[in-house]
């Protein structure tokens, strides 16, 4: 089903009131010629031929008026549609823009754990190193001085 913009519709109706309005003065110069001369058949059927003419048009301008308002509502359900789809996606950004939040700020904590890690893990590992040396360190005097205490003997 396509939808008519607005002016197709204003151009349409333009149309057809102002078919309307000629076949109104149409009709009420009928109406005189036929009120006037009764007996003729001419006027008669003109005067019919007019008068189904403006029932025709009748109809034809609420025929379109109800595509009208049937278009209108086909618009709204759109738009309603439109509207609930955009919704959907604003609830969705709040709670994806929250988790990106709280994501962040959990980063910036990490990086704050990781920094303490990194710092704990240089203080036992300078510890470590440390301890090392001095078992080395006594490790060696150990053994100097073992040999020293051999060769004294």
């Amino acid at each position: 089903m396509s939808i008519k913009t607005p002016n197709d519709y204003i151009e349409l109706f333009d149309n057809l009131y102002n078919r309307y309005t000629n076949e109104l003065d149409n009709l009420s110069n009928l109406y005189i010629s036929y009120k006037l001369y009764p007996t003729n058949t001419e006027y008669l059927i003109n005067y019919e031929n007019n008068i189904n003419n403006l029932v025709k048009l009748e109809s034809d301008i609420l025929i379109k008026k109800n595509n009208l308002e049937t278009n209108n509502k086909n618009i709204q359900n759109i738009i309603n549609k439109i509207n609930n789809m955009i919704n959907k996606v604003t609830n969705e950004n709040i709670k994806l823009s929250r988790k990106l939040t709280t994501l962040e700020n959990q980063d910036y904590a990490f990086e704050g754990e990781l920094i303490d890690k990194n710092y704990i893990y240089n203080k036992k590992l300078v510890k470590n190193i440390i301890l090392l040396i001095t078992i080395c360190s006594s490790c060696s005097y150990i053994i100097f001085n073992k040999n020293k205490l051999k060769s004294n003997l």
